[in-house]
């Protein structure tokens, strides 16, 4: 529970930090999604401006700030992630839990080569070094996290509420849909999944917590 309450902050505390306006709009909302799938050049561009750009250099240095406190978040959600699977392999004890803990770690292991990789790109903008590999952390993170939404969807199909079984089969039908966004560039609308696991996945531990405190009779 702990570990869900810590992304929830820091949700809130890291994501003001990066730029909140593109420099130049290409129909993408974020500019941290923009930049995690930046290609060219011009993509660069688009997220923090011309050379000549008077923000260029604040935008640089806002993604960098928000990069450099997202190592504590992806702390936060790997471990989230594994803690909530890792407690359903105590409870019933099917391996299929561990393979899902591990993906969740995953994720934050590629997470973390991304943001080394975005660190590179941003010393240099006109080398851009780095920007070739950018894409296989970045889809790996994604895939991750789709898969561990996918995850918590089963879990919540084994409940004995209606309401939770429904909301289960929603995640598990989101997760490919989400793959099928990913490829074809709208990775953003894409995160409302990984969104939805969390808050179902921070709801269950809170409920678990509550239902452990509870004096024996």
């Amino acid at each position: 529970m702990l570990a869900g309450l810590s992304v929830l902050v820091l949700t809130g505390i890291i994501f003001p930090m990066f730029p909140q306006e593109m420099a130049i709009p290409n129909g993408i909302d974020s500019p941290v999604i923009a930049f995690e799938f930046a290609r060219t050049q011009a993509d660069l561009i688009a997220v923090f401006g011309e050379m000549d750009d008077p923000l260029r250099l604040e935008r640089i240095l806002a993604m960098d700030q928000g990069n450099r406190m997202d190592f504590a978040y992806m702390a936060a959600y790997s471990a989230f992630n594994a803690l909530f699977f890792l407690n359903a392999y105590r409870k019933n004890g099917r391996r299929i839990w561990l393979l899902f803990a591990a993906i969740g770690l995953l994720a934050g292991v590629s997470d973390a080569i991304e943001n080394t990789i975005l660190f590179h790109i941003t010393a240099d903008l006109s080398a851009a070094d780095g920007l070739a590999w950018l894409a296989y952390p970045v889809h790996l993170k994604f895939l991750s996290l789709y898969v561990c939404a996918f995850g918590v969807g089963y879990y919540l199909q084994a409940s004995d509420r209606r309401a939770a079984r429904l909301f289960g089969l929603l995640l598990k039908l989101l997760a490919p849909i989400a793959v099928i966004l990913l490829a074809v560039g709208l990775a953003s609308a894409a995160t409302i999944l990984i969104t939805l696991a969390w808050l179902s996945q921070l709801v269950i531990s809170v409920q678990e917590y509550r239902r452990s405190s509870q004096p024996q009779s």
